[in-house]
């Protein structure tokens, strides 16, 4: 009887064969040979899907002739604006669903115009200030989620079923996915609509032919969004002008908060903080901001500086003189919906900035809040024996002391270093 033979792992042909040019190699690797994993390279990997790539903007506005290259009023942003067809969560148990939408005679007039230079050359697609284009996007969410809100779906990442097939009207649409560009991508179906003409039911069609498993384990929902192009300058004098949070608010929420529990509290157990602080710092500079705003989702007080975020809003990198990419408007702070639209400017805190502009302190970098609504600067580190001290509190503890002279001042201690007698009342709870 011949013995069985094993397969043993030859260090020196895998060796040999990793050393070997890849187009001279055999075609079966040694066993144990891994190939090496490569990054996520679109213009190597995802070739078949090089017609699908997305059209260059081009602005065809017109900017002054002294007006510099770099002027940040010739910068253009995109962000969703809307929906044409809001979030619709994909059912588990059909296989097949239609989704149907219409653009109307004064829409369609704002939609951007496409045009082909030719010879295999990426499409152009100019725009001017208001200009709209659409995108169809599909995301993924908890598996007892039925809505989708609009502030969630914009800060979300486009992630498509497994399997699914698409089509709109009588086109098949083809699927970008993670696997060759890095991530799923959404799906640019402008052109379909403007085809389409105003007033035109499209219908759009979402196949998923088995293996449904990951939808009843997982909400999908899709949707298609209205894409607007705006000016740098718009964005600001929208703000300035209109999308404005009045002080009186702001400072009514802090009261509120600082005011401390209500009389007919039940709890039997209430912190109560004596002053707020709040970060003047806008996160990109580190210095005071100029104009502060934050979303109108966000639940923090602080903000950061308007210019400086619309300044941040990057392009594609190999197009950096295009229109910002649209999926970029996340808070900085806490990632929640910040875009131009929901952007909103704290009058309370600006007029703090104003006051501190006038006090020659736009060095200060916080400041404290009391119950009553008057505020403080908060004073900045300051060296001591050798070291800085941590940032000094309302109590006036200095973290640079020991707990000894901490205890001096409070009266605990004498100043001879002696201690004197402190009656401690101790508090005993019920176990019931």
């Amino acid at each position: 009887m011949q013995g069985s033979r094993t397969s043993a792992v030859n260090p020196g042909q895998i060796q040999l064969y990793a050393s070997t040019p890849p187009l001279q190699r055999p075609l079966v690797p040694p066993l144990g040979f891994v190939h090496q994993s490569q990054p996520i390279d679109p213009d190597a990997t995802a070739l078949h899907q090089a017609h699908l790539r997305s059209p260059r903007l081009v602005a065809a506005e017109k900017f002054p002739e002294n007006m510099g290259p770099d002027d940040p009023s010739r910068r253009f942003y995109q962000a969703v604006k809307g929906f044409t067809l809001g979030p619709r969560k994909l059912s588990p148990t059909n296989a097949i669903t239609h989704f149907q939408i219409s653009i109307g005679a004064a829409e369609y007039a704002l939609i951007a115009h496409d045009w082909s230079p030719g010879k295999g050359q990426v499409d152009e697609r100019k725009f001017t200030t208001g200009n709209l284009q659409y995108r169809l996007r599909c995301v993924k969410m908890r598996k007892e989620d039925t809505k989708c809100l609009d502030a969630d779906w914009v800060v979300a990442d486009t992630e498509w079923p497994e399997h699914a097939s698409l089509k709109i009207n009588e086109n098949q649409l083809e699927i970008r996915r993670k696997n060759q560009h890095g991530k799923d991508l959404p799906i640019d179906i402008t052109r379909y609509i403007r085809e389409a003409g105003p007033n035109f039911t499209t219908v759009i069609t979402v196949s998923i032919p088995g293996h449904r498993k990951k939808l009843k384990d997982n909400s999908y929902f899709v949707a298609v969004e209205a894409i607007e192009f705006l000016n740098h300058n718009q964005i600001m004098n929208n703000c300035l002008q209109y999308q404005r949070k009045p002080a009186h608010e702001t400072l009514n929420a802090i009261k509120k908060s600082l005011a401390g529990p209500a009389e007919d509290d039940d709890d039997d157990i209430a912190m109560v903080v004596s002053d707020l602080s709040i970060d003047l710092a806008d996160p990109f500079t580190a210095r005071i901001f100029e104009i502060p705003v934050r979303g109108s989702s966000c639940l923090h007080r602080e903000c950061f500086d308007l210019k400086t975020f619309l300044l941040t809003r990057n392009s594609k990198p190999k197009r950096p003189n295009q229109a910002s990419m649209v999926d970029i408007w996340k808070c900085p702070l806490c990632s929640k919906d910040a875009r131009p639209y929901s952007l909103q400017i704290d009058d309370f805190l600006a007029g703090v900035r104003d006051e501190l502009m006038k006090r020659g302190q736009l060095d200060v970098k916080a400041i404290w809040i009391a119950a009553d609504g008057s505020w403080r600067p908060k004073e900045a580190p300051r060296p001591a024996n050798g070291k800085r001290k941590a940032t000094e509190d309302p109590s006036g503890d200095d973290d640079s002391e020991s707990e000894e002279e901490r205890a001096i001042k409070r009266g605990i201690l004498g100043g001879n270093k002696k201690q004197k007698s402190v009656e401690v009342e101790v508090i005993e709870l019920d176990d019931d």
